[in-house]
């Protein structure tokens, strides 16, 4: 499923999710949820919110590494958009939902810097 960055202000303060996404994928009033980032597990607390119109999660460790990602991009101020991938009851992965078009945006324009020089 994509989700989004949360932001209050210029700062990240966790993922938002689709209301049906939340129905589909999160048995209710589960009160935590693991996510995969790489070679970190992290554990994250689901808010009583979370279903009732307020599907983010948010988590100081998972928002700092959010935080980190986003310096990564071509254009900062864009929707930053993740997939969380289920990897089975509770447990998720996170992978930025851009990627691969950024290395090639990256890539052609290195290129092009290159060709005109």
């Amino acid at each position: 499923m994509v989700v989004e960055a949360q932001w209050k202000g210029h700062k990240i303060t966790g993922l938002r999710l689709d209301a049906s996404d939340v129905q589909r994928y999160f048995p209710k009033y589960d009160s935590m949820v693991e996510l995969h980032i790489g070679h970190l597990c992290i554990g994250c607390q689901l808010p009583p919110d979370f279903w009732r119109g307020a599907p983010v999660i948010g988590d100081s460790r998972l928002c700092e590494w959010l935080e980190a990602q986003r310096f990564g991009y071509l254009h900062p101020d864009s929707d930053l958009q993740w997939e969380l991938i289920p990897e089975g009851k509770g447990t998720f992965k996170v992978e930025s939902a851009c990627r691969t078009v950024q290395r090639e945006d990256r890539a052609i324009s290195l290129f092009i810097w290159r060709q005109a020089a």
